[in-house]
């Protein structure tokens, strides 16, 4: 079999090829659209085909394309591929294994999930008993019990359902199951690659996770907890990825944490506050159907078969989590934890920085005279600002008024910025 040295070596490339060869140098998935867009030319599908078939690259779903990490490798060594040391083109390796080749490693599982819940004492050696440790049994929050079982877990489920019919306490609610859940097992991963990629995306995590940081605050106190709930966040999406998909896993993983940030709030008030509120919906939309309006909290209680007080006390908790819920982050905000983070990826947060200062600059600067003209400051923030900007012009009955006014403005914004040191 010819390896990659011989394979590249022996091959005259176009330069088409050269500019897709040098596109794929860092090893991550890319769409035909970005490729196209970043060589230059409409018929790089034809290119794409031919390096395919070569066994240069590697094509995946969504029409997306990389190297692999032998030929990643040789590429750059043997050939005059200028962007070695740019950071945008530098591979991530992870105990000496490409990451999307470490994927490959361990592939997902088919497991059956069963969930339930107890609220009382009942240790984990106890339920691996009673089920004679069918599968892996892994405690969540507020009491939350899942059970992995690889193959069928029709047994297993029959076992918690006889088990919750014979419990004669309120300990034991709920129990589902849930068929065909995709699972990465990490001990089908290399262990120092597993440890390589945790340690970069705990610290990934970390700048992504800035701007949500108050609202994290919100929920967990101590920094030491934050970083441990940030690393477990990490690793949960390590096992859920499907890197069949060809989405890379840094856009899976920041997807994932903005979702499960907002879900801090039912995991800190607790299930008990999650069931309340389905048990409220159902009765108000119980009422509405038979009634046609909104019932009042006495209506609600009759429905419920409850006391009005309780009603109420239960009310005022629903709303205060729904409030919660609806609580955003101020992307300015400065945070108060700070957590180090030694990766190169915070450029995009300093662009932020500069544009809020900048923006308050021209603010200052267009409010500090006294014959103000606001269509002028209107037009150097837009103009800075907005999207397209060159098709977006402001009405004005004199354009070189405006344009003397506005480039006065952005002047004196420009100096301020000198002065604080960020322009």
């Amino acid at each position: 079999m010819i390896d990659s040295k011989q394979r590249i070596s022996e091959n005259k490339f176009t330069i088409d090829e050269k500019k897709v060869l040098d596109e794929l140098s860092d090893g991550q998935w890319h769409p035909e659209y970005k490729i196209k867009r970043e060589v230059g030319n409409p018929k790089v599908l034809e290119t794409l085909k031919d390096l395919n078939e070569k066994d240069l690259i590697i094509s995946g779903e969504n029409n997306s394309f990389r190297m692999n990490g032998e030929v990643l490798t040789t590429w750059r060594e043997i050939t005059d591929f200028k962007h070695k040391n740019t950071p945008r083109y530098t591979p991530r390796f992870f105990g000496d294994i490409l990451e999307d080749d470490g994927w490959t490693l361990a592939e997902l599982k088919s497991y059956d999930l069963i969930h339930f819940r107890i609220n009382g004492n009942i240790s984990k050696e106890e339920i691996e008993t009673i089920i004679n440790k069918a599968g892996s049994v892994a405690r969540g929050e507020d009491g939350l019990y899942r059970i992995f079982v690889q193959g069928d877990g029709s047994e297993t489920y029959d076992l918690i359902k006889n088990w919750k019919s014979d419990d004669q306490s309120d300990n034991f609610t709920g129990v589902r199951l849930e068929k065909n859940v995709k699972r990465r097992d990490l001990k089908d991963l290399p262990h120092r690659f597993t440890a390589d990629l945790c340690k970069y995306y705990g610290n990934f995590a970390k700048v992504l996770l800035r701007p949500n940081m108050t609202s994290i605050t919100k929920h967990i106190a101590d920094p030491d907890d934050i970083q441990q709930q940030i690393y477990l966040w990490v690793i949960d999406a390590i096992q859920r990825y499907d890197h069949t998909t060809s989405i890379p896993f840094a856009a899976y993983l920041g997807k994932m944490l903005s979702k499960w940030v907002f879900n801090l709030n039912r995991q800190s008030f607790g299930r008990h506050i999650a069931d309340t509120e389905l048990k409220h919906s159902r009765a108000i939309n119980q009422f509405r159907s038979e009634h046609g309006r909104e019932p009042t909290i006495e209506e609600i209680a009759n429905v419920l078969d409850e006391d009005v007080e309780v009603i109420k006390n239960e009310k005022h908790a629903i709303n205060s989590v729904s409030n919660l819920r609806t609580v955003g982050t101020i992307d300015s905000e400065e945070s108060p934890v700070h957590i180090a983070s030694t990766e190169d990826i915070t450029k995009r947060y300093e662009n932020n920085i500069n544009q809020t200062l900048l923006s308050a600059a021209i603010t200052s600067a267009a409010t500090a005279g006294k014959d103000v003209n606001v269509i002028g400051w209107l037009a150097v923030y837009h103009n800075t600002w907005g999207e397209a900007k060159n098709k977006k012009l402001l009405p004005t009955t004199d354009q070189k008024v405006l344009q003397n006014k506005s480039s006065a403005i952005l002047q004196e914004a420009q100096t301020r910025l000198k002065k604080l040191g960020v322009y």
